[in-house]
């Protein structure tokens, strides 16, 4: 059976539940239709979207026609939970774009067009409310052509399956070959093409007309075989339209014909059908004769493709492969994944996900949903998932990238209550929206998301105060600024360790120029012509650097995708320049990793010494709004410095085009929506700012001048910048072959060995210097065996764990971390408590907060074998570490550190009784336990 997924695309209130809820019926899937005005619709079923009366997350059913299991996926049509429908565009086989016979085509309509062409979706196209509309069809696709140039829209209220042939014949027998071949002479053949009416062969010829197959196929036979239709939809060279009322069922049948048709399983793996399923859906006395043909042609294929084949490995029979759009809670408060599969199958208690086994397997049916043991291809399904598991690829994908920042922000707060308590529902939410980019700012201890709409909000509040009873708070929206350099500063770092080296030496300066000066770096360096600047700034590698070319390509390949952000207030950082001027580097030791590591260190210290510079981010608008309206809004678009820059006339309407400044676009738009009028907007650059205008951001966001002045204005910088990296290597004098005298002859030794020592004294305080190593030694031996005694069997053995060193060891953690610290911390704190219940140890979890200003330090006690501790201000996670490893091992305690810190190792091993492991020692310790667990007999 194929499954195919077939998603509803529509503006607010045009009828897509109404459009479902008919074709549910329609197919007798159900007996009774719901509405949306009763609030008793099968798919709008949450208590905020019967309220509202709109659809805010998306939902899905399924029915059955003949050999087809179809997936209707009902999508938010609201503008603010556009995210929710984009991810749910990676799933969909087609869309079914529905309009409003009588508001036309709106900027809403062309913004899905545009997203279904993006995403390459076949569509179809519906035209609802047909029963209210008063005008008549070809107005209808007049306007869908004017809006939709180049688009082959073709009304097909004519269709009917026996119009077109059945797959009987292929490409390769023209209909004069089956004639001399007397197919035509049986009359069950001929009954087969009925005498088609003038309106029908119309018909006809205008699909024929979508690309050149069809044209070739339909001039050779004077048909259409019903694959070529498919095929033209499915290229996007022909989109059908129909029309019809989802409230007075009319129109819906020959719809949902149609769609059993002319739709097949597109991004999924098919498989084999039973023997004896064509898929034509015909009977009668040449069904046999059909299928010999039918294998025939297959064979014919086989032989003409057989030298095009690539050789290609065998496919494992467990590849999976899917995409998860959706996460979210059921009634029990489990996270659910909602996906589709597109290769391979899923089963019950089989591992799906790296350490992830499926415990229950669902399909959803609007409000409830059925239990199933096997998900086959394409078929949409959910399923109960850890925290790990996330929207996305499975397995994951590089393709998978993070949405744009928005430049608003909002801060979260709980009136009398510290929202951080409650950081694992955040987090949760976080994951269920991606697109709000709800996080925790660690150093200010503060909940920020992006600035989101009056529905979005009353959205997040309602989840929220679901989940923990408290009501949240908002901040009014803060503009983020562009932060660039002020002033010329150099950064050099060096990075050593056992098996790698590099040292660098940069230049960070403004990339300010005049105008001709622009002219001239927009040519070279292709930095995008517009009116001020874009976000981002210039990498530029000196000739004396000396780096190999495949590094300077992959660096230069990488800066161009890299999301810099700036010191004071996490904007973008924008309007720099940064040169490269000395390298390093041995060819034994040094690595491209060790190349960006050691670039990222010296770009952190020119930032410190550059002092920075805020940019104001500048929008463009467009606004459609009637005549008497637009003095008005001139008015206020002066008032708020904004720049109006085009008025034109489109359909009836005054289409104004112009920019205004982020300070002021807030509160434009709350003008402009309590008028009635919507309004789309767009980043366009970065405009530099008045130095008192940045002061005034500054005092207002971090207070006194001792917590900015030095960021502001820069750090002086120290006398090493004018020897560059490292000092100068000295010259070698040549022989002059003149006469050298003792003393010349003494210094020069003196330059080439060094001072003159007793070699013979020296080496006999190296012997006693050895000796006494030796004695402490023996005495650091003693110490140990001393603690061994005192140890007591009958205590918890100690696990002592730094927690940002572990964190940041493992490169899957640390990526995590990066994009989520909160998430980073909590991956980490279940490993360790896996580990504390499985050895039955105490462990001790340490995490670095000596930069929170104010803070007194924090214990939580997680379980019974496992504590979180946070560092006080001024206190590093290694002092408390080695101090509660001392205290500890003097009361007789067996204790182990997991650190990689090297001035931890020396104290831990300096006669304590203290073993240490590193942290990729403890990694091994981890997954062997892991691996244990798994082989454990759990029934």
């Amino acid at each position: 059976m194929e499954n195919i997924v077939i998603g509803l695309l529509a503006h607010v209130d045009r009828g897509k539940t109404s459009l479902s809820e008919s074709l549910l019926f329609e197919s007798g899937q159900i007996s009774k239709k719901g509405r949306v005005d009763y609030g008793d619709s099968h798919l709008d079923h949450d208590e905020l979207e019967r309220k509202k009366g709109i659809t805010i997350y998306a939902k899905s059913v399924y029915f059955s026609r003949g050999n087809k299991r179809f997936f209707l996926l009902d999508t938010p049509g609201h503008r603010e939970f556009s995210g929710e429908m984009e991810r749910a565009l990676q799933v969909l086989d087609y869309g079914i774009l529905l309009l409003d016979a009588k508001e036309g085509i709106g900027k809403r309509e062309k913004e899905l067009w545009t997203l279904a062409k993006e995403a390459g979706l076949p569509l179809f196209l519906f035209v609802n409310k047909m029963d209210l509309f008063q005008g008549d069809k070809e107005e209808i696709l007049e306007d869908l052509k004017r809006n939709f140039p180049g688009e082959n829209i073709l009304d097909f209220h004519l269709f009917q399956r026996d119009l077109f042939q059945d797959d009987l014949f292929q490409d390769d027998l023209s209909r004069g070959e089956l004639f001399q071949k007397g197919f035509f002479q049986n009359d069950s053949f001929q009954n087969d093409f009925p005498e088609k009416n003038p309106a029908q062969c119309e018909f006809l010829e205008s699909i024929a007309l979508s690309d050149l197959e069809s044209t070739e196929e339909y001039l050779e036979t004077g048909s259409l075989r019903l694959s070529t239709v498919v095929e033209s939809i499915e290229k996007r060279q022909l989109m059908p339209l129909f029309f019809g009322s989802a409230l007075q069922q009319e129109g819906i049948g020959a719809f949902l014909e149609a769609l059993s048709a002319l739709t097949v399983m597109r991004k999924a793996e098919k498989r084999k059908e039973e023997a004896g399923e064509d898929g034509t859906g015909r009977d009668g006395t040449g069904r046999e004769r059909e299928e010999k043909r039918e294998e025939k042609r297959e064979e014919k294929r086989e032989e003409k493709n057989e030298e095009k084949r690539e050789v290609k490995p065998v496919r494992d029979k467990s590849e999976k492969a899917g995409f998860i759009y959706k996460i979210t809670h059921d009634e029990k408060g489990r996270r659910i994944a909602k996906g589709r599969l597109f290769k391979g199958s899923l089963a019950l208690r089989e591992e799906w996900i790296e350490g992830e086994k499926l415990t229950e397997l669902r399909m959803e049916q609007g409000e409830r949903y059925d239990e199933i043991s096997l998900v086959e291809p394409g078929m949409l399904f959910s399923c109960p998932v850890s925290e790990k598991v996330n929207q996305g690829y499975f397995p994951e994908e590089a393709g998978n990238k993070a949405e744009e920042n928005g430049f608003f922000r909002l801060k979260l707060t709980i009136e009398g209550d510290d929202i951080l308590r409650y950081a694992r529902e955040i987090s949760a939410i976080a994951k269920e929206f991606p697109e709000w980019k709800l996080h925790i700012e660690e150093e200010s201890r503060t909940v920020l998301l992006n600035s989101l709409g009056n529905l979005q909000r009353e959205l997040m509040k309602n989840i929220f105060q679901k989940r923990t009873g408290k009501e949240l708070e908002f901040s009014a929206p803060e503009l983020v600024y562009g932060e660039g350099p002020r002033k010329e500063a150099y950064g050099r770092a060096v990075i050593e360790s056992p098996g790698h080296y590099f040292g660098i030496f940069i230049r960070l300066s403004p990339l300010s120029y005049t105008l001709s000066e622009k002219e001239e770096i927009l040519q070279k360096e292709e930095i995008p012509k517009s009116e001020g600047r874009k976000a981002g700034g210039l990498l530029s590698i000196s000739e004396k650097s000396s780096l190999k070319k495949d590094w300077i390509s992959l660096l230069q390949n990488e800066w161009k995708d890299l999301d810099l952000r700036g010191p004071a207030f996490s904007g973008p950082f924008t309007d720099y320049r940064i040169e490269i001027l000395e390298t390093e580097w041995t060819e034994s030791r040094s690595y491209y990793m060790d190349l960006k590591g050691a670039l990222w260190e010296a770009l952190n210290m020119a930032k410190n010494n550059a002092g920075l510079r805020l940019y104001s981010p500048v929008f463009s608008y467009a606004i459609r709004t009637e005549q008497d309206t637009t003095g008005q809004i001139l008015q206020e678009i002066e008032r708020l410095s904004g720049k109006q820059e085009e008025l034109s006339m489109e359909e009836g309407k005054v289409l104004l085009k112009g920019r205004m400044p982020g300070e002021s676009l807030p509160e434009f738009l709350e003008i402009l929506q309590r008028r009635g009028i919507d309004a789309d907007y767009h980043f366009s650059h970065f405009a530099e700012m008045e130095e008192e205008k940045e002061r005034k951001v500054f005092i207002e966001r971090m207070g006194d001048a001792e917590d900015w002045e030095a960021l502001f204005y820069g750090r002086e910088e120290a006398e090493w910048i004018e020897n560059g990296l490292l000092p100068k290597k000295k010259e070698k004098k040549e022989k002059t072959g003149e006469f050298i005298s003792d003393i010349e002859l003494e210094e020069i030794f003196l330059k080439t060995f060094g001072p003159i020592r007793n070699r013979g004294q020296e080496a006999l305080l190296s012997e006693q210097k050895l000796v006494l190593s030796k004695e402490k030694e023996e005495k650091q031996r003693e110490a140990r065996a001393q603690y061994e005694r005192k140890w007591s069997p009958g205590k918890k053995e100690i696990l002592l764990v730094d927690g940002y060193n572990f964190m940041f060891a493992k490169n899957d953690l640390k990526e995590l971390a990066t994009e989520d610290l909160m998430a980073g911390r909590e991956k980490v704190v279940q490993l360790l408590s896996e580990y504390a219940v499985f050895y039955d140890k105490e462990v001790y979890l340490i995490f670095d907060a000596y930069h929170v200003k104010g803070n007194q330090g924090s214990r939580k006690q997680l379980g019974k074998n496992l504590e979180l501790i946070f560092t006080k201000e001024g206190e590093s996670a290694d002092f408390t570490l080695t101090k509660l490893a001392k205290d500890f091992s003097e009361k007789g305690r067996r204790v182990s550190v997991v650190t990689s810190d090297q001035a931890v190792q020396v104290q831990a091993f300096s006669g304590k009784g203290v073993s240490r492991y590193s942290s990729r020692e403890f990694f091994v310790i981890l997954e062997d336990m892991r691996k244990q667990i798994s082989e454990m007999d759990l029934s």
